[in-house]
C-alpha cells in the first residue's frame, strides 16, 4: 500500500471512530479493512479495480427499506458520514444476547459485518448483530406524570439543559420497580418521589428503546435560594420567604422555609444569630433541602444581609 493510500484508509477508520448519539445512546461506528490487492483500494467500481475489503461498522439502523435482492438501510454514523447497507437471502440476522436468529427495524443498535466497498460507501452484509443488552445510563432530569403507584414517570430534561445540534435532549420514560432505591442527596436517606424534583435516575435502557428501567433514583433535594421574609411563624419557627425563583411550587415566587435546632443563623457580620433576627422585610439567603411533597425548605443554613 502507497502513502496515499495508506491516508485514505487512516481517515476513512478516523471517519467511522467518531461518536455520534441516537436516541439518548451513544453510538460508535468503526471499520476494519482487509488486504488489498496491489491493484488499488477501491471494490468493484472503485478505483484500481481491486476487490472489497472486509468491513465492521457499528450503528443505528435508519430507512430500513425491502427490495428485491433482500433489504438495504442506512447505518447512522457521525455528522454527515452514512453508510448503505445491503442486506441479501445470505444475511446471517442475530441477536447479541444468545446468538439466535432475529428481524431488523428502524432504530436498532447493530453491528455489521462484511464486505466494503469504499467508493459507493456499501457494506454488503454477511453477518448483522443486533445488540439487545442493557445499557447502563445515568440521566439528570425532572420528575413528571408520576404514576399513581410510583412504578413509572417521565424524565423531563433538567431546566438548564443545552440544546445538542439535534434539538433540546428528549423526554425519557423511566420504569421504577420494588428494587429501586431512592435516596435524597442531603443526607442519603429514603425519599419518596414527588412531580417536579430534580433527580438522576441510574439504570439501564435496550438500544432501540427510550425506556429506563431504574436501579437507582438520587433526588436532588439541596436548594441555594434568597429574598424577602413574607411572614412569620414564631410557634413554629417557619417563615415565607418571597422571589425564591423557579423550581418551587405551587407558583415558584415564595417557599416556606423551616428552621430546627441544627440551622445555622449568621447576621451580616458572620456572627451567630438566631430566630428573633428573622423579621418581615428582611433580606436573606437560604441553604437547606427541599421537600416536593410537602413543599417545605428545611433551612441548613440562613444568612441575614
Amino acid at each position: 500500500m502507497d502513502f496515499a493510500g495508506a491516508r485514505r484508509v487512516s481517515a476513512l477508520l478516523v471517519a467511522f471512530a467518531a461518536t455520534c448519539v441516537a436516541l439518548g445512546c451513544s453510538v460508535t461506528a468503526q471499520a476494519q479493512l482487509g488486504s488489498v490487492s496491489p491493484g488499488g483500494l477501491g471494490g468493484p467500481g472503485g478505483p484500481g479495480g481491486g476487490p472489497p475489503s472486509i468491513g465492521v461498522a457499528d450503528g443505528i439502523v435508519s430507512n430500513l427499506q425491502t427490495v428485491a435482492s433482500g433489504a438495504t438501510f442506512t447505518l447512522i454514523t457521525p455528522s454527515t458520514q452514512t453508510l448503505s447497507v445491503a442486506v441479501t437471502s445470505a444475511t446471517r440476522i442475530l441477536l447479541r444476547s444468545d446468538r439466535s436468529a432475529t428481524t431488523l427495524a428502524d432504530g436498532q443498535l447493530v453491528r455489521v459485518e462484511g464486505l466494503l466497498n469504499r467508493s459507493t460507501k456499501t457494506l454488503t452484509a454477511r453477518v448483522i448483530t443486533v445488540d439487545d443488552l442493557p445499557r447502563r445510563c445515568e440521566r439528570p432530569g425532572v420528575v413528571s406524570a408520576l404514576a399513581a403507584d410510583g412504578g413509572s414517570f417521565t424524565l423531563l430534561p433538567p431546566p438548564d439543559a443545552q440544546g445538542g445540534p439535534n434539538g433540546p435532549p428528549p423526554s425519557l420514560p423511566v420504569v421504577v420497580t420494588v428494587d429501586t432505591r431512592i435516596i435524597r442527596v442531603s443526607d442519603g436517606a429514603p425519599a419518596a418521589l414527588a412531580d417536579g424534583q430534580r433527580v438522576v435516575v441510574i439504570g439501564t435502557q435496550t438500544a432501540g428503546s427510550p425506556t429506563i428501567t431504574a436501579l437507582g433514583i438520587r433526588v436532588d433535594d439541596v436548594v441555594r435560594t434568597q429574598g424577602a421574609v413574607a411572614s412569620v411563624t414564631a410557634a413554629s419557627a417557619t417563615f415565607v420567604l418571597t422571589s425564591a425563583g423557579p423550581g418551587f411550587f405551587p407558583d415558584g415566587t415564595s417557599v416556606l422555609v423551616a428552621t430546627t435546632d441544627k440551622t445555622a443563623i449568621l447576621r451580616p457580620r458572620g456572627d451567630r444569630g438566631s430566630f428573633s433576627d428573622i423579621k418581615v422585610g428582611a433580606k436573606l439567603a437560604v441553604v437547606g433541602a427541599y421537600d416536593a411533597i410537602t413543599q417545605v425548605v428545611t433551612a441548613l443554613e440562613i444568612r441575614l444581609r
